[in-house]
């Protein structure tokens, strides 16, 4: 799953409100953007074998620190530990630490849990044990694209209520059209080809990258909707 990720940033929104859009980003992409960081280290892999599902060509075949249940836990609770104590440890309000602590977590979590829907059974469950999940909706473009664009539309609604326009173009309109972009995306990732592993971890960065960037300067357009 890729951009169905942000669906779960957007919804996640309306529980840290003080937290930009674009550090909620970067947290459900945080285990693929440690991937695309050991890769080209040698330290995980993945091989491009064209046809090898109907909507990837990625046979992610080593990666127990950023894509097994046990490693997803702990980038979890690391984020947690790191927002909880370091973060915001200025803060004296213990419910807003707390929960914007929790809200972080969460996010980052999610990721295993939506990779379980559209991965074919190669998410560890304890790096070491060779028992692996993954239900392979990636088996179908028209169901992944199907359940990607229902996550980031009902996280995209979820936050349109919890958040109002600003002034401007960018604070009026900015959001709409990323949220189109991010849906047409969703559309056509299941036809893209790459030519080697580097493309893709250069582009897969850089996507992330500039769509956090995106994710904090339009959000910050925005205001809080009063409860």
């Amino acid at each position: 799953m890729f951009i169905g990720h942000y669906g779960i940033a957007f919804a996640l929104k309306k529980y840290a409100p003080k937290t930009s859009l674009g550090i909620l980003f970067i947290a459900v992409q945080l285990v693929d953007i440690a991937f695309f960081i050991l890769v080209p280290l040698g330290i995980e892999h993945l091989r491009i074998i064209p046809g090898f599902t109907e909507a990837s060509p990625f046979d992610l075949y080593d990666y127990p620190i950023t894509h097994s249940l046990l490693g997803a836990l702990a980038w979890a609770v690391a984020t947690y530990l790191v927002f909880r104590f370091i973060l915001l440890r200025s803060t004296t309000d213990y419910t807003y630490r707390l929960s914007t602590a929790l809200v972080m977590s969460v996010a980052v979590f999610s990721h295993f849990i939506l990779d379980i829907v559209v991965h074919t059974p190669d998410l560890l469950l304890v790096p070491g044990l060779d028992i692996r999940v993954g239900l392979g909706l990636w088996n179908s473009i028209i169901a992944t694209v199907a359940v990607e664009l229902a996550i980031l539309l009902v996280g995209c609604w979820i936050y349109l209520h919890s958040t109002t326009q600003g002034v401007g173009l960018l604070g009026k309109y900015g959001m709409y059209v990323f949220m189109i972009v991010l849906a047409i995306i969703t559309i056509v990732t299941p036809f893209t080809t790459f030519p080697d592993v580097l493309t893709v971890v250069i582009t897969s960065e850089l996507l992330y990258a500039v769509f956090t960037l995106l994710a904090w300067l339009l959000d910050s357009k925005r205001y809080v909707a009063a409860d």
